[in-house]
């Protein structure tokens, strides 16, 4: 939740202690206004703050306890977490080169097989990417688009390079 004056916080599940990463924004062009600087301030704010939460919501996942969901799952692995933070590192990396800053954040989610499930949504399409528990697996992804004729699916695997690529192009379209 955002309150004015204060620190964001999100409690998914209990509160746990981190340092947010340090972003700078860039340097303001010389024939730049004080509004271009306000929209690049906003835009580099929101890059902090998603990938702030996107950290700290992979701090909470780390931190589940056998049976989490009740169902008997056991914790996600330190690998499987390392691997959501270097793909979402670099696909936020990729963005920035693209300069799209002002891509949605995406809703993330423990999986009982030991996996971490990326879920981004518009109106008109979505896009599932699971990092499947090991470190050799494939990233698997559902990718949904919705017109006014019905839906179409697409269902594939991907290396971590190609998903970046991937996400970088579905959140571009």
């Amino acid at each position: 939740m955002i309150y004015a004056g204060k620190k964001n916080s999100i409690d998914f599940f209990s509160p746990v202690p981190y340092k947010p990463i340090k972003f700078q924004t860039a340097p303001v062009a010389e024939n730049s206004t004080w509004v271009d600087s306000f929209v690049e301030t906003q835009i580099a704010d929101k890059v902090k703050l998603g990938f702030n939460l996107i950290t700290e919501r992979l701090r909470k996942i780390r931190k589940l306890k056998h049976d989490w969901d009740s169902y008997g799952a056991d914790p996600i692995e330190w690998s499987t977490i390392a691997r959501a933070i270097d793909f979402f590192s670099r696909l936020i990396i990729q963005l920035d080169r693209e300069k799209r800053n002002n891509s949605p954040v995406p809703f993330i989610a423990p999986l009982s097989d030991g996996g971490v499930q990326f879920e981004w949504r518009t109106l008109y399409k979505e896009l599932t990417l699971i990092i499947p528990k090991g470190r050799e697996s494939a990233i698997t992804y559902l990718k949904v688009e919705k017109s006014i004729s019905g839906e179409t699916e697409e269902e594939g695997e991907v290396v971590v390079n190609e998903a970046i690529e991937f996400v970088t192009t579905w959140l571009l379209s």
